[in-house]
C-alpha cells in the first residue's frame, strides 16, 4: 500500500501532466465534470484519519524552549491546544522532540478517555 504522498502525488501528478500538454480551445467550455472526477480521485486516494496532529518546538538562541501542541479528534469534533516548557536551556530539537511527545501524549490519554475507535489512523 503507498503512503498518502506517493498517492496524492501520483494523482495530482497525472493530471498536472494533463493540464500542461493540452491548452484549452478559444470558445471550448470548461470541463466542470472532469475537475470533479479529478478531485474525486484526489480525495479517494488520502487515508481516512481520526486525528490530526501538528506540533511545533523552538528556542531562543538555545535558551527557553517551549513545545506547542494542536491535536484535532475528527469524529468527536474535539480538540486539544496545549504546550510545555522545553527547558531553560535546549536545543530546538529537543524542544520539537517534546512536542512531539506531547502530541502522542495527548492522543494516548483522549484513547484511554474515550476508548479506540474501529480504526487508529493519525
Amino acid at each position: 500500500m503507498r503512503g498518502f504522498r506517493g498517492a496524492a502525488c501520483a494523482a495530482l501528478g497525472r493530471f498536472q501532466d494533463r493540464r500542461q500538454t493540452r491548452a484549452p480551445f478559444e470558445g471550448e467550455k470548461d470541463d466542470k465534470a472532469g475537475k470533479l472526477k479529478a478531485a474525486d480521485e484526489v480525495s479517494a486516494a488520502m487515508p481516512k484519519v481520526n486525528y490530526v496532529l501538528y506540533t511545533d518546538g523552538s528556542t531562543e538562541n538555545n535558551e527557553n524552549g517551549g513545545a506547542g501542541v494542536f491535536m484535532a479528534h475528527l469524529g468527536r469534533m474535539k480538540d486539544v491546544r496545549t504546550g510545555c516548557s522545553a527547558g531553560r536551556v535546549c536545543t530546538s530539537f529537543k524542544a520539537e522532540w517534546d512536542a512531539l511527545r506531547l502530541g502522542l501524549q495527548c492522543v494516548y490519554d483522549d484513547i484511554a478517555e474515550e476508548g479506540p475507535d474501529d480504526g487508529l489512523n493519525v
